[in-house]
């Protein structure tokens, strides 16, 4: 942990010598931050603070984000081709080459609208030991719904639909999407 607290201070620094807004840099550096968290905390063999997730509570985590996300992408009707893309590279990701479990994390996102509520009931027991991971989720969502660069009025009130179940107030929820989409704008410009 001390190590990668100095790694972003370094990163920080150099980052203040580069063109460009204080805020923009600092919204940078918190999303990497969030992506480094995410990816540790869905590494089995990666703890989280003290925490080590087991491969059955990854599965979970897993399947609430892509069900909740699909929930969320169903709201703009036809899922922009942008926001499967990201769900793709997700799957991959954190199925870690196992093209099998990427197709069930990929069926998951297909059947989220039916399946989000009860996958994250699931996830809620995990998160009273873990509350973070509440945050990680959200961020994964949220980057998913995100991927076109826009949010549609649907898809904003289900994502506050979703965070609420998770224990996230609307204006917290409101305001993660909306650093997701500026960073996106920031970085495609």
């Amino acid at each position: 942990v001390t190590c990668g607290c100095f790694s972003f201070i370094g990163a920080g620094a150099v980052l203040a010598m580069l063109p460009g807004s204080f805020i923009t840099w600092i919204i940078v550096l918190g999303v990497v931050a969030v992506f480094l968290i995410i990816g540790a905390a869905f590494s089995p063999s990666i703890p989280v603070g003290r925490r080590k997730y087991s491969t059955d509570d990854t599965r979970v985590f897993a399947d609430a984000a892509f069900a909740a996300a699909g929930y969320v992408e169903a709201g703009e009707g036809e899922i922009p081709q942008q926001s499967l893309q990201q769900a793709v590279a997700y799957a991959s990701r954190l199925a870690s080459g196992d093209a099998q479990l990427a197709n069930s994390y990929m069926a998951m996102f297909s059947r989220g609208e039916a399946e989000y509520q009860s996958k994250l009931n699931d996830v809620l027991n995990l998160l009273h030991r873990d509350s973070r991971m509440r945050y990680f989720l959200l961020n994964m969502i949220s980057d998913i719904a995100t991927a076109d660069l826009n949010i549609s009025q649907s898809e904003l009130q289900r994502f506050v639909e979703v965070a609420g179940i998770l224990g996230v107030g609307a204006s917290e929820a409101q305001q993660i999407l909306r650093s997701n989409l500026q960073f996106k704008a920031f970085t495609s410009s």
